[in-house]
């Protein structure tokens, strides 16, 4: 029997209600109560589909912060590096796709508009990556990283750029993060890994 088979007879007996009646004529009839469980089944049934894949995803995403940088291995075979030493600007994206589906991305950049190393935020959450950036990139603004993890519209937040940062050994104010209100890609995902 299918997964969902399974779960509307789960619920049917959850909720005590007969799964077939018997009329007098010989005709079977489902219960009322039985039919409004089917339905909401139904009706759940795409979005448990894809908290599902978004489940397996986040599995087969492999993130690896260590003295060298930060590398994120993602679904495919696809495994992207950025160096502390040739990072730019990290950003966070925030998109309005939330929450039942990931909605907050870091994008790390070496050079170029497109990120090298995409991370999404749960990913990032599990892996403590916003200790290491505090310990590793000095001048990151944590103000803007405040601002970005309230954010439910499509935004870019800079919260840390090389151009700002303070000198090594130096304590000059690195100044607020810079917000950009373009989000003109779609799907920081599929960036990363060539799709």
């Amino acid at each position: 029997m299918t997964g969902p088979c399974l779960l509307v007879l789960g619920a049917l007996g959850a909720i005590g209600a007969p799964p077939v009646q018997h009329h007098a004529a010989g005709r079977e009839e489902v219960p009322t109560t039985a039919l409004v469980v089917i339905v909401i089944v139904l009706a759940a049934l795409p979005l448990l589909k894809r908290l599902q894949k978004r489940l397996e995803r986040k599995t087969q995403l492999r993130l690896r912060v260590d003295e060298a940088g930060i590398e994120c291995a993602y679904p495919g075979g696809v495994c992207r590096r950025a160096a502390w030493a040739d990072l730019t600007e990290v950003r966070i994206r925030t998109t309005s796709e939330g929450p039942h589906l990931e909605d907050v991305f870091w994008g790390f950049h070496t050079g170029s508009e497109m990120p090298q190393v995409i991370v999404p935020h749960e990913v990032a959450v599990q892996s403590e990556l916003l200790d290491a950036l505090q310990r590793r990139l000095p001048g990151l603004d944590d103000e803007a990283v405040i601002r970005a993890m309230g954010c439910g519209e499509d935004r870019f937040f800079v919260v840390w750029s090389a151009r700002a940062a303070p000198a090594s050994g130096s304590e000059r104010d690195a100044g607020p993060g810079v917000t950009h209100e373009d989000a003109t890609t779609s799907n920081p995902q599929s960036q990363s890994n060539g799709t």
